[in-house]
């Protein structure tokens, strides 16, 4: 086995598994099945800076396959990231790590232990890993250091439709996985489409998705979207005032009062929206 310094012949002798050895980064290739598909730009830039101060502290770890012109080429298990870095460095070779075990599995948790893969790509990469070696959700989590009602929790994020999962991966800012988590458990449809897109936006709040989903169970209209003044508008502390003054003396109608408390429901819904802007 040659040392680390001395790179390796394309045709030379497959890497010794667990024996650390330099490739030339044009040798190695993205896993297609990796967990993680989105790649951002100012982390990996980070890495690279990282990584030309402080040196790769730990090698690529990478799948030998047989190359149809001789030899091996090296798809990558584990570290594609350090491998973008490092290639943005102008690398010429790279310290690698032969692994012959399961590399979906070991992927999906070397990604999960390093950089937090998004609740969605978790979700996908999870489902793989069910598919492809039949594991019980219960084997996963014990897998994944995870609860199984978590795992079941994530896997759930799949209902999302094609419109919603644009959304998500289109927008470029994260959703916190409790709040995905509620909003899948809504009806599909073009309320739970509406209130994922403000949610993007952090303008939705847990309690906001539960008052919804309580609505639409109870059979209740949705909420109307809130007019273009109300969200462009600026309230004041006086204006307020005459506000609280005025609801301070309502009450609601003897006969038929039921429409009011609709009205009053949508004013609830507004202002649980106004309160999520910040």
């Amino acid at each position: 086995m040659p040392p680390l310094s001395t790179p390796l012949s394309r045709r030379g002798d497959i890497l010794a598994e667990l024996a650390p050895a330099l490739l030339p980064v044009n040798w190695l290739n993205p896993n297609p099945d990796r967990p993680r598909r989105h790649m951002d730009e100012q982390e990996l830039k980070a890495l690279a800076k990282s990584i030309q101060e402080q040196g790769l502290l730990q090698p690529i770890l990478v799948r030998p396959e047989p190359h149809p012109g001789g030899g091996y080429h090296y798809v990558i298990v584990a570290g594609e990231r350090r491998w973008l870095a490092v290639c943005k460095l102008g690398w010429e070779h790279v310290p690698v790590v032969a692994f012959t075990g399961e590399t979906g599995q070991a992927a999906l948790v070397e990604n999960l232990q390093r950089v937090d893969l998004s609740p969605l790509e978790t979700a996908r990469a999870l489902r793989r890993l069910l598919d492809t070696k039949a594991m019980t959700q219960q084997e996963a989590a014990r897998l994944l250091g995870r609860g199984e009602a978590e795992v079941s929790k994530l896997l759930s994020l799949l209902s999302f439709g094609p419109e919603e999962v644009a959304l998500l991966e289109g927008s470029g800012a994260g959703v916190a996985k409790s709040l995905l988590m509620e909003l899948v458990r809504l009806p599909a449809g073009p309320e739970r489409q509406a209130l994922l897109a403000d949610a993007i936006e952090g303008k939705v709040t847990i309690p906001m998705v539960r008052a919804a989903k309580a609505r639409l169970e109870a059979g209740e209209p949705p909420a109307p979207a809130m007019p273009a003044a109300a969200r462009t508008g600026r309230l004041t502390l006086k204006s307020l005032d005459k506000l609280t003054t005025r609801f301070a003396t309502l009450a609601l109608p003897a006969r038929n009062p039921e429409p009011v408390r609709e009205k009053l429901r949508q004013l609830r819904d507004q202002l649980d929206r106004l309160l999520a802007t910040g």
